[in-house]
């Protein structure tokens, strides 16, 4: 099932409920009223600027944790790629675990965000929406966003949303077909954080990546008394840039 819409609050929570009926679906919209990011963030951009698209799936069999992480992964590749396709000029890096960025004339800045939701019946994940914002012709963004944000048009590329929305629908559909520990192995690679040293949120100390667990957490240890941790939230890890 595949539907594009004008205006809606959320693509995914339309897709949610798609999924009630349909074992896959695809739906985009030209604006969003609603839209969602992590840890209850809102994802703002502007009427028919961006990539607004949520990916739906039902699973009838139990999924693997290979699988789950791998929901996580495939999405931040067929972004990536599409990007680099545009400003291949441009050096574009996933901020874990599924933000990715490009270093601009000002630095890194964030270009697309997605979010991931398993619906689980017990113990078993039985639907799958994975949403991706993606900025295209965003020219100014909100002081409420936290962070330096662009665009695939401020980097030089005047690609309109509708092009990119269907190259990014064809790679993720190429990425789902593909098995998991191939993508958690692309994703490891070009995530690169294994080795890097960072901050974690409200810590002063740093930390060193030691791992990226099987589940997709991190395992990190301090540079300064060993202690180990793991980490599964992205907001709460800053780079050294």
């Amino acid at each position: 099932m595949v539907l594009h819409l004008s205006t809606v609050d959320s693509t995914s929570s339309v897709a949610k409920a798609l999924l009630e009926n349909y074992e896959a679906v695809i739906v985009s919209a030209d604006y969003q009223t609603g839209g969602r990011g992590r840890n209850g963030k809102s994802w703002v951009g502007d009427p028919g600027a961006n990539v607004y698209i949520s990916f739906g799936y039902r699973h009838a069999q139990p999924v693997t944790q290979a699988y789950l992480l791998s929901a996580m992964a495939f999405p931040t590749l067929a972004v990536i790629d599409v990007v680099r396709e545009h400003i291949p000029t441009k050096s574009i890096r996933i901020k874990y675990p599924n933000d990715i960025q490009v270093n601009t004339d000002n630095g890194w800045a964030k270009i697309s965000g997605i979010l991931v939701e398993h619906e689980f019946e017990g113990a078993r994940c039985v639907a799958t929406t994975i949403g991706i914002g993606l900025n295209v012709g965003q020219k100014t963004f909100p002081d409420t966003i936290n962070q330096p944000c662009t665009s695939i048009n401020l980097q030089g590329s005047n690609v309109s949303s509708a092009k990119i929305r269907e190259q990014l629908v064809q790679r993720m559909v190429e990425y789902a077909g593909m098995h998991p520990g191939i993508v958690n192995d692309r994703w490891n690679k070009k995530l690169g954080v294994v080795g890097k040293l960072v901050y974690l949120q409200g810590d002063s100390d740093t930390w060193i990546v030691e791992q990226i667990l099987p589940d997709g957490r991190l395992l990190v240890r301090s540079s300064i008394s060993n202690q180990e941790r793991t980490v599964d939230n992205g907001d709460s890890i800053r780079y050294f840039d």
